[in-house]
């Protein structure tokens, strides 16, 4: 794909960043020579399918180079979370993974950043090399790695369907991390799928503004690849959906209008009270799109409805909104819906090639997947790949779905939340937790950004609940300030309006599996190092309610006989 880009589209962009206040390129042609260096200097050194390279970086046009050249050269790539070596955290999840890899060479974004966690770890015995350009008897620069080899050393490595392009860890929210097997084939087959599904992107070279981590599927195979595949270009955004990085992410779309976006449910959340706000910003984001695109969670219906919204006020047409089902093991895309959806918990149809099983576990029916684009297995983890299939060759997911109508499948899939994540309250009744999750925050939407549902073992339901600041702040009519996040949490009219606005939904909804009786708002976001936050940006219910089992008592350590209680965390 890179060399065909490279001929056809030589002189166009592949990928930009800013640097400063500017945004430099890369182009096809210029990102193929460097590749081609890189793989060399890389198998100079005698890394090979056994000695791959590991990565600690975010996004940026260095670390895209250096994962083209292990591309080349058959040199497995393995980004690896920048959240696993956060300083103050005790690097087990890092220890883990580096054990697992034996990397032949560590290439790090900052020696400042990453250099104690490597030492923490035993990991300088390993060449690491630095992209910040820092050089000490430890580290070798990333220059290094740009240097030209003579005409006599060029490589020739043969790449097949059944060479290992990357590994990718899972974010380890229900046990250890799991390096995940990505072979060449699997890659190119998903995104081959995905052109199948998606025809218009061979018309028109796709135009991305993106956060997503390449260390996660969805960003680093899906968005990554499409880009590549397609000769589109890639606008690296160092924003993110949360509080004091949201605003580089709107900085960046005022300057560049996208064809294609792609985000997570709590990323819209975030979004679109800028986008309600700024009617010039408004339009410029809406002005070349084809397509939305949101995966990883399910989307309230009311950040939906309120898209469509602003997509007709910014460019007079609602613009197609899609999803899709996959895990990092599918590469990641097994389903697609395509547009119009019906509701926003569709998760479509099987992509050309794939199966889906349906197969009851408990009372969930779960997915399982076989296709070209399924995973082989994890790596130097026999007991766990031959646990993840079934008898019949069926990568198991451990996600349930359901038809939308069982009458007409043709309607699709609808996900219903993780097989092990619903539970029972003291009277036996079930909860199923994805759907009350979406139901609770359609019926706050927007003052509420994300969820988490409590109520094991109890009596009644509660949620752990996380404001969506600039959402409160317009419904509030509060000004930025100094002390705004104080005023958000101790306002009695915050809590009033929610408080009306769940009483209105448990007049709806009165059965105890779904009635919501107490909320706490929480203060402190949840913490990635701690497996509270994926990489994908969306919450894990089970790390939140395991680390915060204090809270969890807090909350329900109010008696009430009628009503609904909310209150904050302390701080």
């Amino acid at each position: 794909m890179l060399k065909r880009q490279a001929e056809a589209r030589a002189d166009s962009v592949f990928i930009a960043e800013r640097t400063g206040g500017d945004w430099r390129s890369l182009t096809y042609a210029d990102a193929y020579e460097t590749a081609r260096v890189i793989a060399g200097n890389l198998l100079q050194r005698g890394l090979g399918p056994d000695r791959p390279v590991m990565f600690l970086s975010p996004n940026s046009i260095d670390l895209a180079c250096i994962i083209l050249g292990c591309y080349l050269s058959g040199v497995p790539a393995a980004p690896v979370s920048p959240a696993y070596a956060l300083p103050g955290s005790n690097y087990e999840r890092l220890r883990y993974v580096f054990r697992t890899l034996d990397p032949g060479m560590i290439c790090i974004s900052s020696t400042e950043q990453f250099g104690s966690a490597l030492d923490s770890i035993g990991a300088m015995d390993v060449e690491v090399v630095a992209m910040d350009g820092e050089t000490t008897a430890e580290v070798t620069p990333f220059s290094t790695l740009l240097a030209a080899l003579p005409e006599g050393q060029l490589f020739d490595v043969m790449i097949d369907e059944t060479t290992v392009a990357k590994y990718l860890f899972t974010s380890g929210s229900t046990g250890r991390p799991k390096g995940v097997i990505n072979t060449h084939g699997m890659l190119c087959a998903n995104q081959q799928m995905i052109a199948q599904r998606w025809p218009f992107l061979e018309r028109e070279a796709p135009v991305v503004v993106d956060w997503l981590p390449w260390n996660h599927t969805f960003g680093g195979n899906k968005v990554f690849h499409l880009i590549l595949r397609n000769g589109g270009t890639l606008y690296i955004d160092q924003g993110k959906p949360l509080p004091g990085l949201i605003e580089t992410s709107i900085r960046n779309l005022e300057e560049i209008s996208p064809t294609l976006y792609f985000n997570v449910p709590v990323g819209f959340a975030q979004l679109i009270p800028y986008l309600e706000r700024d009617d010039g910003l408004c339009r410029h984001f809406f002005q070349r799109l084809r397509l939305i695109f949101f995966a990883a969670a399910a989307m309230p219906q009311k950040t939906w409805d309120r898209m469509n919204e602003l997509a007709i006020k910014g460019c007079g047409h609602e613009i197609p909104m899609s999803s899709g089902y996959g895990t990092t093991e599918t590469a990641p895309v097994a389903t697609f819906a395509d547009p119009p959806m019906q509701t926003t918990r569709v998760v479509g149809l099987p992509c050309p090639g794939v199966e889906i099983k349906m197969t009851k576990v408990g009372d969930k029916t779960e997915l399982r997947v076989r296709g070209p684009n399924v995973a082989p297995g994890y790596l130097n983890d026999p007991a766990q790949t031959r646990s993840a299939f079934d008898d019949e060759g069926y990568y198991i997911t451990g996600d349930a779905g359901a038809f939308l109508d069982p009458g007409h499948p043709e309607h699709g899939l609808v996900f219903d939340g993780r097989v092990a994540e619903d539970f029972k309250l003291t009277t036996g009744i079930w909860v199923s937790v994805g759907m009350l999750r979406l139901k609770a925050l359609d019926a706050v939407s927007p003052l509420l950004q994300d969820v988490v549902i409590t109520g094991e073992g109890r009596d009644d339901i509660g949620l752990l609940a996380w404001p969506n600041i600039g959402a409160c702040k317009g419904a509030l009519d509060l000004t930025d300030d100094a002390e705004i996040h104080d005023r958000i949490f101790s306002s009695e009219a915050l809590r009033q309006l929610l408080r009306d606005r769940l009483a209105d939904y448990n007049s709806v909804h009165t059965g105890s599996s779904m009635r919501v009786q107490r909320v706490l708002l929480m203060h402190t976001l949840p913490d990635p190092d701690a497996g509270e936050i994926t990489d994908k940006g969306y919450i894990n219910q089970r790390a939140v309610l395991d680390n915060r089992r204090e809270l969890v008592e807090l909350l329900y350590g109010t008696d009430h006989v009628d009503g609904i209680i909310v209150m904050s965390e302390p701080t």
